[in-house]
């Protein structure tokens, strides 16, 4: 979950639809009785950045298929103004230091999911006028948009089901709990849950952070990076192999400490809520259990003699 400054550059319908003659081009002559209902739309999403979920499919009017087509289709013309929106939209995100050049998605937060995937927040296929609102289009990875968000826009109690990584103001609290609990060897198992942060009292925007969390399955997902790739980058530094093929654990507490410390370092300017940082702070407080990992098996915690 990462918060990043919105692109400002609302699209000047008109110069899209009109040519420079003052004409509109048979593409979109079918929407030319609609520009004040779409003018009026981008003013009513620019209004409501904090309530999005307000704009609910009840108080949108409707439109008949064709010119419901014709705004949802906005986003897949081949033409310089929607590539030059794109394009502008993903340089910006890459640009924002939170991003790390956008090798992390503002949705998961993962450094290891690349954002590919432009998401219309409001999805288009309910909200059509916003097709091509630079506001509305954001910058993520495969996974939260393809396989978890979708369309998903309200639960069914009305409040939102993602964040808004533009709006919502989530980057001065912590709203992740990282609980690691150890075996008496070289095992644990980790467990993140949201929580009410100390100092913030939204419970709207609380809720809306736990359906966030629910809905992309940040949980599975955030274990699966630390017991894949943290855990593993760290005993690949502090273990070795004996004759008989078996991986154990070589060094000090002091050396785990210096590590664990250097990792914490790293992501300091991260977001407070970076699952990262959290599992590397919830590892250190753990003395007793790293101070009897040295000369143990990896997978059997057994003591090795060498």
């Amino acid at each position: 979950m990462v918060k990043i400054k919105p692109i400002y550059n609302i699209l000047d319908y008109r110069s899209i639809f009109f040519n420079q003659n003052g004409n509109i081009s048979n593409h979109y002559r079918l929407l030319e009785d609609y520009l004040n209902y779409i003018e009026e739309s981008v003013i009513k999403y620019r209004e409501n950045f904090n309530t999005l979920e307000e704009l609910s499919k009840d108080q949108m009017p409707r439109l008949n298929d064709d010119i419901h087509n014709k705004l949802y289709g906005l986003y897949d013309l081949d033409n310089e103004v929607t590539k030059a929106l794109k394009s502008e939209i993903k340089k910006h995100h890459k640009s924002q230091r939170q991003t790390y050049n956008g090798l992390k998605c503002v949705y998961c937060g993962i450094k290891r999911q690349e954002a590919e995937d432009l998401d219309h927040y409001l999805p288009r296929s309910i909200f059509p006028a916003y097709s091509i609102l630079s506001y509305n289009l954001i910058f993520v990875c495969k996974t939260c948009n393809q396989d978890f968000k979708k369309a998903l826009f309200v639960e069914d109690d009305g409040s939102r089901c993602i964040i808004n990584p533009y709006f919502d103001e989530i980057e001065i609290y912590n709203f992740l709990k990282c609980t690691i609990d150890f075996d008496e060897t070289t095992s644990f198992s980790i467990k993140y849950e949201v929580v009410n942060p100390d100092g913030m009292n939204n419970p709207k925007l609380l809720k809306v952070v736990k359906n966030h969390f629910s809905r992309l399955n940040l949980n599975e997902r955030y274990c699966h990076v630390i017991g894949d790739d943290c855990w593993i980058e760290f005993t690949n530094i502090f273990t070795e192999y004996d004759d008989d093929d078996n991986q154990y654990f070589i060094g000090c507490i002091n050396e785990y400490n210096l590590e664990i410390d250097s990792r914490i370092r790293a992501l300091g300017r991260t977001h407070p809520s970076d699952f990262e940082k959290l599992f590397w702070q919830a590892l250190k407080e753990n003395q007793t259990w790293l101070s009897n990992l040295p000369n143990r098996d990896l997978k059997t915690g057994q003591i090795i003699n060498i």
